[in-house]
């Protein structure tokens, strides 16, 4: 099994009595359906008895990218034994966040919240963001369209980057209490929007220009960083509880982005930390986040009802 799920081009190569025999070729340029084992890495079935040694080569293409491919071997029995413990396990996380999702999106139209609406678009698409990345994204909603799958991740990634501003300045009311800093954010909104628009006209200069737009993000990122924990910290005086909330959640979600980092490049052994680290942060992050939304709904429902017994 190859753990890297968004590798362009695999090629398996066996060296057998002097000769190189090609077995396999995949990767997320290829339909999903021609893989030896339908799943969302790259997996290639091999027949080795106790007594054989053999040779292979593996050939890794990741056009215009840094890229990692953590290896494991396993028995057959041993894989599936993996696998379904991992469905067991991904389904319970991605059902949970589809039914925050859901819960949101109800609540921010029948109490006309739009925070509720933003937050739920958040975990959207952060969430496909995450499906994406771990394989699932191609194997259940783009396998059969290989060259929209290109833009998937990071398109996900980039919608995920607008919602979590625009929930962050209505969580916080930045436009009041941060008016200079919510300006900004409005300005990478903009960016984000244009970005997006030239996404959609000309996707093949965006994959040309990944390189340059990807150090040009974690700009984008570090800005996003500092406007949360600054709105976080300024808003402690105001409603402790919400600010402590969110610095918590945020803080773990952060954890699970530099440890997802230091292993893309090698600071980390992948094999130490189980699963994905950033995703276990967003998963987290969203449970905490939740629990703050929660009083948020309590208080504004006792609000909304104090409000009509003064009428009364």
């Amino acid at each position: 099994e190859i753990d890297y799920a968004q590798l362009d081009y695999l090629q398996l190569f066996e060296i057998n009595d002097g000769e190189i025999n090609q077995l396999e070729e995949t990767g997320d340029r290829f339909p999903f359906e021609i893989r030896p084992v339908q799943y969302r890495n790259f997996v290639f079935p091999l027949e080795v008895s106790k007594e054989e040694t053999r040779s292979y080569l593996l050939n890794i293409d990741k056009r215009l990218s840094a890229t990692r491919f953590p290896m494991s071997l396993y028995t057959e029995s041993s894989f599936w034994k993996m696998y379904n413990r991992e469905t067991i396990f991904y389904g319970f996380c991605f059902g949970f966040l589809a039914l925050v999702t859901i819960i949101s999106l109800l609540i921010g139209i029948r109490l006309r919240l739009n925070i509720f609406i933003w937050y739920a678009l958040y975990v959207l698409t952060f969430g496909l963001r995450c499906f994406a990345k771990l394989g699932y994204g191609y194997q259940y909603i783009t396998h059969d369209f290989p060259e929209f799958n290109t833009h998937f991740f990071p398109l996900t990634t980039q919608l995920a980057m607008v919602f979590l501003i625009m929930y962050i300045q209505r969580y916080f009311d930045t436009k009041t209490n941060m008016p200079k800093f919510h300006r900004v954010m409005n300005g990478i909104l903009i960016l984000f929007l244009i970005s997006t628009v030239l996404w959609a006209f000309s996707p093949s200069f965006i994959v040309q220009a990944a390189p340059v737009f990807i150090s040009m993000r974690y700009a984008v990122m570090v800005t996003v960083i500092a406007f949360a924990y600054s709105s976080a910290i300024d808003h402690l005086k105001i409603d402790a509880f919400r600010a402590r909330a969110f610095l918590l959640g945020y803080s773990i979600f952060f954890l699970g982005v530099v440890s997802q980092i230091l292993m893309e490049y090698g600071a980390i052994n992948s094999s130490l930390v189980p699963g994905d680290p950033l995703f276990a942060g967003f998963f987290v992050e969203i449970g905490v986040f939740s629990y703050a939304m929660l009083f948020l709904v309590i208080d504004f429902v006792n609000e909304k009802n104090k409000l009509v017994e003064t009428n009364l």
